[in-house]
């Protein structure tokens, strides 16, 4: 199953992403589909590289934003940035900019990757991070779960020490499936920031052998353990091939 099949997709969403493991494959196999017949803005808040021409049909960068109508033409993927970096980024715009989009209707999906992960597929957020636009409906929180088993480090993950913090684990310590899910499930964790009125999903993705399908389904078993009702589904993902294998 795809994955915009497997979310409880309205007829107009911002949907947000956060963590890491996967948030960019997710957002642009999201914009693929949606944009059959629809409108569909992708941004970010952070960082990303800039779209592809398969990825994005056009791009709006700075104050080109005012020249908006000439885009919605058609049901196409529009990219949206501040500016491009030294380094070929997309640089993100303010959370308030794209609310200020979502509530003039442009668009009928707008996609925004807000949190940055360092590729790393598993992170825990900064005090100045996750950067979610208050008007996301839906937040999407993906991990990959190819991190367990493996050493917390700053190898593979993104903050270990925050990570040390949220799970009671020293650095240097094997991941498991227990840690993932409490990274996951806390308020300093990938919780962190979300909206009151936001629909939650978690997506673990990276799923691609039976050693991953149990880390993940066991990480799963946890979430749903620790978490106080703010998930509403547990999604395991291949998202490389836009697969969700199974809806918890």
């Amino acid at each position: 199953m795809k994955l915009y099949k497997a979310l409880d997709i309205k007829n107009r969403e911002m949907i947000a992403l956060v963590g890491g493991g996967g948030k960019t494959t997710a957002m642009y196999a999201l914009a693929k589909d949606l944009k059959r017949n629809k409108k569909v803005l992708i941004s970010t808040t952070t960082a990303i590289y800039l779209p592809k021409k398969d990825q994005a049909n056009y791009l709006i960068i700075g104050k080109d934003i005012k020249k908006i109508g000439f885009y919605l033409k058609e049901n196409k993927v529009v990219g949206l940035g501040n500016n491009i970096t030294v380094e070929g980024k997309l640089k993100g715009v303010d959370p308030k900019l794209l609310d200020y989009i979502f509530l003039k209707d442009y668009f009928d999906y707008i996609i925004v990757e807000a949190d940055g992960a360092k590729h790393k597929s598993l992170k825990a957020p900064e005090h100045y991070e996750p950067v979610i636009p208050y008007e996301s409906s839906m937040v999407l929180i993906v991990v990959g779960i190819d991190a367990c088993g493996k050493f917390l480090n700053e190898e593979n993950v993104h903050r270990q020490q925050i990570i040390s913090y949220i799970t009671k684990m020293q650095v240097g310590k094997k991941i498991t499936p227990k840690m993932i899910a409490k990274v996951i499930t806390s308020e300093s964790g990938l919780l962190k920031g979300i909206p009151n009125h936001s629909r939650v999903f978690l997506i673990i993705n990276k799923v691609d052998s039976k050693k991953c399908y149990a880390d993940a389904y066991e990480t799963a078993k946890f979430v749903r353990e620790m978490d106080k009702g703010r998930i509403k589904n547990i999604l395991l993902c291949n998202m490389l091939d836009n697969n969700v294998l199974n809806i918890l």
